[in-house]
């Protein structure tokens, strides 16, 4: 299965809700369904924390909500349409996942997938809200030095930032964020939580982990365990 990092552009607008409306799921391997009969709505602005413990399937369902997987029962409507209706599109979303995948290039090239027009205000303010701008700033080539093979001249603190400053560029309706902080010290994760809230204030975020010290940044929060998904207090 892939785990490279996830973008899909659509012409379905998620302006009311999107929900999962019984939902089973079961990997190919295995006779026993990780998702039986799941029902989940997220509504557009909602900033979501989705906790568990490793193999509770949390990546198995953001991976189903961006349509990277396909349900073996029930649907996905996103305003009332069904995401895998062949004749539509999927919605705006950018999927940033722990493993994130870099092209031997720059830093620029990996924050725009190496898109020749860039708009360079918009960069910048990128490496800034994902606090690059220190780092890049320390480099010979600045936002142009070459991240390696694989990103293997960086640290993972270093190569997940450069994943949120794609999601900062991009500018998408929806972020769904699988551990992608959990490489960063606090004192600067805080920091980039504050600016993505603030950035992305009417924009759709989930952010999936097993660390409880992210629930306090988020409005509503889920426990995954079993298949079920538990709102917390």
């Amino acid at each position: 299965k892939d785990q490279s990092f996830f973008k899909k552009k659509s012409l379905i607008t998620f302006d009311k809700f999107l929900s999962m409306n019984n939902i089973d799921y079961k990997y190919l391997d295995n006779s026993v369904n990780l998702f039986s009969n799941l029902n989940f709505k997220i509504s557009k602005g909602d900033k979501i924390c989705i906790l568990g413990k490793s193999g509770a399937g949390k990546t198995t369902l953001i991976e189903l909500i961006s349509g990277l997987l396909k349900p073996i029962k029930g649907n996905i409507i996103i305003d009332e349409k069904k995401i895998f209706d062949p004749n539509l599109e999927y919605l705006n979303l950018v999927y940033m996942p722990q493993d994130l995948l870099l092209i031997n290039g720059s830093i620029a090239n990996n924050i725009t997938f190496n898109n020749k027009n860039v708009d360079q205000k918009k960069l910048k303010e990128s490496i800034n809200y994902s606090e690059l701008s220190n780092f890049v700033n320390s480099l010979n080539k600045k936002e142009n030095e070459n991240v390696g093979e694989l990103g293997n001249k960086l640290s993972g603190g270093q190569k997940q930032r450069i994943g949120l400053a794609r999601c900062f560029y991009e500018n998408p309706d929806f972020i769904i964020l699988d551990e992608a902080l959990n490489a960063i010290d606090e004192k600067t994760r805080t920091k980039i939580l504050h600016k993505i809230f603030k950035f992305f204030a009417h924009k759709t975020i989930i952010y999936i982990t097993h660390d409880k010290s992210f629930l306090e940044f988020f409005d509503k929060k889920y426990y995954l365990k079993d298949g079920n998904l538990k709102l917390l207090d």
